[in-house]
């Protein structure tokens, strides 16, 4: 007793212990975040009850005060849930749970760019005690437990997504939780985990339609488990939770149809160049899964530059790190592999379950990117999180199989070389983000024009605006063009102009909209623009002028 007790509270402080260590490493990461990107935005305007509002009345084409524009992604009124779903399902394709948390969050802490990181944080952290109990019920040493959830809290799938405030962060919780129910039930057979393996059916579909991949492919791995012991009985139970769970999703959001259809119409058409350069963004996700440094810095969603030389050797750093974390992984993965008995109870086992799984669902959703069937966005590593859960378990199986070959320095060593490389990368960050600040300059602005009231677009530049800064915000630049308006008729002082490369707005335009500008006497332009990366969501520039 003395001894299960003992062993209880080793597991608490290992617990304990990532949590720790996650939240020092990303606490400094997130405080430092002080833009809030396209996607961001519409998720705050989403929780805070906007969405409909926005998407079917704003003050386009007059001026405003700021504060008029503010008052779409601030949270006067508590619990209303319905209004989030009415607006993701008619103006946006997402499912609500995550908003109606996000909601609920904000409504304790404030609606902040710093508070809606940190809930991410919070769901990451749980994410990796699953993963960490995941692996210690298939029997995997706590030492070999810690060192896979460490690596996977401080990957750079991990890292990136809590980065933004969206839904893939309790995405790959829940799949996480899903896989650890599964194997649970699995072994016991006890119907406790089965009611959990609805509620975390029915709260993954609720978060992110695509939650039914992880789904089919771990219930297909189970079923073909059961059905290699002959218990029918539990295939059937097991088959009757799933349509309990579909019928309480319908239940909850009837309308996602309205939803789905959206996305549909979203998808882009087949092109051999598209399909190449989708390939291609595919082998890159791979290279980056096992690799605890940041190189998305310089540049967001992981692409490479190399104007400058630190930037050239920070991203030939991490290209290096990332290629040497996934070769030996691999390596790991073939000699455990080998291992192992080479039968088919061997193969379908509960054992297996975590690497077949977590492979088939990284196939099927590489399977829909490659043939357009979802956006061309849509290979971030914020987008494939949901598998590395069940990698990562399978990864420390692995290590638990080929423990006699791993070196004892190298399971000593791997630890602090995590953290540090992470310390390392939340630096890089740090120093980075702080270019950012001159998004702050906004606030020096007696008028402000804007060329685009896109709801990813517009929040952004108006985040840090005075309230009392005179706003005119036109839908495009066409519009912008054919009523541009006099700013000194509504303030003296200084002007900023935030122009959108997005959405049909073109750098042309732009220029002829400075020449207009110039005739009004606004003058000697400065831009904003900060290294790389962009001020404005998806590509654009702010001017400052001087009348």
């Amino acid at each position: 007793m003395l001894t299960a007790a003992r062993g209880f509270k080793v597991e608490l402080l290992l617990c304990a212990l990532l949590v720790v260590v996650g939240a020092a490493i990303y606490l400094p990461k997130l405080a430092a975040a002080v833009l809030i990107d396209h996607d961001d935005v519409i998720s705050v305007i989403a929780a805070t009850c906007n969405q409909v509002r926005y998407s079917e009345a704003i003050p386009t084409g007059r001026w405003v005060s700021a504060a008029e524009w503010q008052q779409y992604w601030q949270l006067d009124t508590f619990g209303c849930f319905d209004q989030i779903q009415h607006g993701l399902t008619y103006y946006d394709i997402h499912p609500p749970l995550y908003f109606w948390l996000l909601h609920i969050w904000f409504s304790v802490f404030g609606v902040s760019i710093t508070s809606g990181l940190v809930l991410n944080l919070v769901i990451l952290l749980i994410t990796a005690v699953i993963i960490y109990a995941c692996c210690r019920v298939l029997d995997v040493s706590n030492t070999f437990s810690f060192i896979v959830s460490a690596a996977w809290v401080l990957s750079l799938y991990s890292r990136m997504t809590i980065s933004v405030i969206r839904q893939y962060a309790l995405f790959s919780m829940l799949a996480a939780l899903l896989l650890l129910l599964t194997v649970l039930w699995l072994k016991k057979r006890q119907p406790g985990y089965l009611f959990g393996i609805a509620i975390a059916l029915v709260a993954g579909v609720l978060t992110h339609y695509q939650f039914v991949i992880p789904a089919v492919m771990t219930f297909l791995c189970a079923c073909a488990i059961l059905a290699r012991r002959r218990q029918y009985k539990e295939v059937t139970q097991l088959a009757i939770v799933s349509g309990l769970a579909a019928l309480t999703f319908y239940l909850s959001h009837p309308n996602f149809l309205e939803a789905m259809g959206r996305a549909d119409a979203q998808a882009q058409s087949f092109s051999l160049v598209g399909f190449a350069q989708r390939l291609g963004s595919v082998g890159g996700t791979v290279l980056q899964l096992f690799n605890p440094l940041d190189w998305s810095h310089p540049l967001p969603f992981g692409l490479l530059d190399f104007s400058d030389p630190l930037y050239a050797a920070i991203n030939l750093l991490n290209v290096a790190v990332g290629g040497a974390g996934l070769y030996f992984a691999a390596r790991l993965a073939i000699r455990a592999y080998r291992k192992r008995p080479d039968t088919l109870d061997a193969m379908v086992s509960v054992d297996s379950l975590p690497f077949v799984a977590g492979v088939a669902s990284w196939l099927a959703i590489t399977a829909l990117y490659i043939f357009f069937v979802s956006p061309v966005h849509a290979i971030g590593l914020q987008y494939l999180h949901f598998v590395t859960p069940f990698l990562f378990v399978a990864l420390g199986q692995a290590a638990e199989a080929c423990k006699d070959s791993i070196p004892r320095k190298v399971v000593v060593a791997l630890p602090p070389l995590l953290v540090i490389g992470a310390a390392l990368a939340t630096a890089l960050f740090v120093a980075h983000r702080s270019e950012l600040l001159r998004i702050d300059e906004i606030k020096q602005a007696d008028a402000l024009i804007l060329d685009s009231d896109e709801i990813g677009i517009l929040p952004t530049i108006l985040w840090h605006a005075n309230p009392a800064t005179k706003v005119y915000a036109a839908a495009t630049q066409d519009d912008l063009l054919a009523n541009l308006p006099d700013p000194a008729t509504v303030a003296e002082g200084n002007l900023f102009y935030a122009s959108s490369l997005a959405y049909g707005n073109t750098p042309e335009k732009r220029q002829q909209i400075l020449e207009r500008l110039a005739e009004m006497g606004y003058r000697n332009e400065a831009g904003l623009s900060v290294s790389v990366v962009y001020l404005v969501p998806l590509g654009g520039e702010i001017y400052e002028f001087e009348h």
